[in-house]
């Protein structure tokens, strides 16, 4: 992963059907055993609003060739031994609103075929002007089934061969919680997209405590003498460094966990 590079490819949004949506009821928490019935669930509501349900026989097997989809934005950047290196990684992706939706999206787009979505919010009203991957019908499902299912329907349109297409896994749940720790011991890469300091603190603890490389993005805007900012930061951050060392969070006082 070079370090300092982030990619923001420029993305475009299909045209919706004009049909009426209707959505259909959204099931309680204890019925999302698992991600295949809550994208079954998904999948429903997404005929009834419009969408096509895909079929197996929907999408050819082999549309274009990878080198093909992705050259030469990509690959001219980082060469296809680079590319194929970056698209092989794991990686775990917590926090899925505003900055992580948009990161989710690009992450597909560049070519990652493994991608954890961790985090524990529903989607509400409010997320549909700032978030991509999102759709009204979606409102009251959890963000990361919501941005999973429309990613599936991103890699079938990008029209690689089934090897080399996006697999996504999505736990609604903290980052504290058993199935994000062991997701995060098995990734490549970690990038926290979250919108708290505490979050940020434990996702640098866990990159620190399982030797990862932790990409951190955040965004803000703020009032300082009567006048608004916006501003980003983005961080790499090596296993061999911490990014409560290199003041990575605003909260003072929080330990260092090397």
């Amino acid at each position: 992963w070079p370090r300092g590079a982030v990619f923001w490819p420029q993305h475009a949004r299909q045209a919706r059907s004009g049909r009426a949506a209707t959505a259909g009821p959204i099931p309680a928490a204890g019925e999302r055993e698992n991600w295949h019935s809550a994208l079954s669930h998904s999948r429903s509501r997404a005929c009834a609003s419009g969408w096509p349900r895909p079929s197996p026989g929907s999408f050819p097997a082999a549309l274009f060739a990878v080198q093909d989809v992705y050259d030469p934005v990509v690959l001219g950047a980082l060469g296809e031994r680079g590319w194929r290196r970056l698209a092989s990684l794991h990686v775990v992706l917590i926090g899925c609103a505003r900055t992580g939706s948009l990161m989710a999206a690009s992450l597909a787009r560049i070519g990652i075929r493994n991608l954890t979505l961790v985090d524990p919010d529903r989607l509400e009203a409010h997320n549909l002007g700032e978030m991509d991957l999102v759709r009204p019908q979606q409102i009251g499902d959890f963000k990361v089934y919501a941005a999973a299912e429309e990613l599936e329907r991103m890699a079938y349109r990008l029209g690689c061969d089934a090897g080399s297409r996006l697999s996504v896994a999505p736990f609604a749940e903290p980052v504290s919680s058993l199935k994000a720790l062991e997701a995060a011991k098995r990734a490549d890469v970690l990038i926290s997209c979250v919108d708290n300091e505490t979050a940020r603190a434990a996702v640098a603890i866990l990159a620190r405590l399982y030797l990862k490389p932790l990409l951190d993005v955040g965004t803000a805007v703020w009032e300082e003498s009567g006048r608004r900012h916006m501003g980003a930061d983005i961080r790499l951050v090596m296993p061999d460094e911490c990014l409560l060392c290199v003041g990575g969070l605003n909260e003072p006082g929080l330990p260092c966990p090397a």
